[in-house]
């Protein structure tokens, strides 16, 4: 769970998609892939992509996760290839957010450490913020694998992906 925690905050390792294709051809490849269609219950591919940045996450039918795992990255051409590389994390928003929610939890501890009710209430609040967020990302522990079978069949020819680290 520590690792699971680390990679979320901190964001993976850097990873590296080599597309089969030019740049235009990668970036629509790759926007097909995240089409606006909805089945009500299958997991499709969400976000953005431009020439410039990609940000994806899987989006579940039914279900909300602010803590689900978001590939932020950018294409770049390499050598004449055109290469998409990036990270697995969590958004920026949900780390504001958690950073918003222990500082301000902790800051009830302290205040109210006087008063043993209130801080242990504030102590719990924090630890439920962060038990929520170790739920969130459990719950899409899957979803980096699953993002980089999208993305790597996408940019290649032969529909097998090609990421590397």
């Amino acid at each position: 769970m520590l690792q699971l925690l680390k990679d979320a905050w901190l964001g993976s390792e850097p990873v590296r998609f080599e597309s089969g294709y030019n740049l235009a051809a990668s970036v629509a490849r790759l926007k097909a892939a995240t089409s606006e269609s909805i089945a009500w219950n299958q997991s499709r591919p969400a976000g953005r992509v431009t020439n410039f940045s990609v940000e994806l996450h899987r989006e579940i039918p039914l279900a909300r996760n602010s803590f689900k795992t978001v590939f932020q990255g950018q294409f770049q051409q390499v050598g004449g290839r055109t290469v998409l590389t990036g990270r697995f994390g969590l958004h920026w928003l949900a780390k504001v957010f958690m950073l918003f929610w222990v500082a301000m939890t902790a800051a009830g501890v302290i205040v109210l450490i006087d008063m043993e009710r209130a801080a242990i209430v504030s102590f719990g609040a924090m630890l439920f913020g962060i038990a929520l967020m170790c739920a969130g990302l459990w719950f899409a522990r899957h979803d980096a694998r699953w993002l980089t079978g999208v993305i790597g069949h996408a940019l290649s020819v032969n529909g097998v992906g090609n990421p590397s680290r």
